[in-house]
């Protein structure tokens, strides 16, 4: 996500962006563009000590060799507000996509387990009637089991801090 939140010129007639671009999910910075030009700098308005005519803080100024743009009072407040919405925002969604995977990966967990008491009471149901294919009974259910495991290495190798998350919640609740 992109977004520009004030454009204006400076005094010498350049074109001022200033954008709110997503730097990954649920983290957002600030962005200098000048005249169409990126221009690196703090992610932040910083102050300008002492401040400068109208202006009271400052975006750009990279690595020393780019143009400080400044910003007035108002101009600090209505970005600093537009990124404290976006960021608030997008914790709900954040949230909700969360809750998606950890629900995904509790669904193959179960299935595994789901599973596994199958085959356990075909394979104990097998013995108990005297059966001599018991043992193939439980073999049967070694491709399945198999690649229920390898669901879940796959969607715990795409998303490790859910899984560290719910490993974690396991061992502490029992």
């Amino acid at each position: 996500m992109e977004r520009t939140i004030l454009r204006k010129r400076d005094i010498s007639g350049q074109t001022v962006d200033i954008r709110i671009r997503e730097t990954s999910p649920g983290s957002y910075a600030l962005q200098l563009y000048v005249d169409g030009y990126y221009v690196p700098g703090p992610s932040r308005p910083l102050p300008l000590d002492p401040p400068q005519g109208a202006s009271t803080h400052y975006l750009g100024g990279g690595y020393g060799d780019k143009e400080v743009v400044g910003i007035t009072d108002a101009e600090t407040t209505l970005i600093l507000r537009s990124l404290e919405r976006v960021e608030r925002d997008s914790g709900p969604l954040l949230s909700q996509q969360r809750r998606a995977l950890e629900a995904r990966r509790k669904d193959l967990m179960e299935e595994y387990n789901r599973l596994l008491r199958r085959r356990d009471a075909e394979h104990q149901a097998a013995l108990e009637a005297g059966r001599d294919d018991a043992e193939q009974v439980r073999q049967a259910y070694e491709a399945r089991l198999a690649a229920a495991q390898q669901a879940i290495r796959e969607f715990d190798r795409e998303h490790p801090d859910v899984a560290e998350t719910l490993l974690g919640d396991q061992g502490e609740g029992g």
